[in-house]
């Protein structure tokens, strides 16, 4: 029981990350927008790293540069924008 409760919690993070990075990509009119990786560090407080390393595998995020001399950032993939868009469909809070 332990491990599912883990195992959701890290299901429902990732769908959080998700979830966001695709709100910030439809504030800023880019589905491709690059969210820096200290603001997501400090937006969830703890090391987002595993999470976003899961989001790469399956292949809905991509590591980004910006601007160069900034530090890393991430953007959604075109698969990625869509598994969002899906996922706050379904909960009734798709923004477009």
């Amino acid at each position: 029981e332990a491990f599912n409760h883990q195992h959701n919690r890290k299901h429902l993070l990732s769908q959080q990350v998700l979830s966001d990075l695709y709100k910030l990509a439809l504030e800023h009119n880019d589905p491709y927008y690059p969210t820096e990786l200290g603001m997501l560090k400090s937006y969830y407080g703890f090391n987002i790293q595993q999470t976003l390393n899961k989001l790469v595998a399956q292949d809905y995020l991509q590591e980004s540069q910006h601007v160069p001399g900034e530090g890393k950032h991430w953007q959604l993939t075109a698969k990625g924008y869509q598994e969002a868009q899906q996922l706050l469909s379904k909960l009734g809070k798709n923004h477009e």
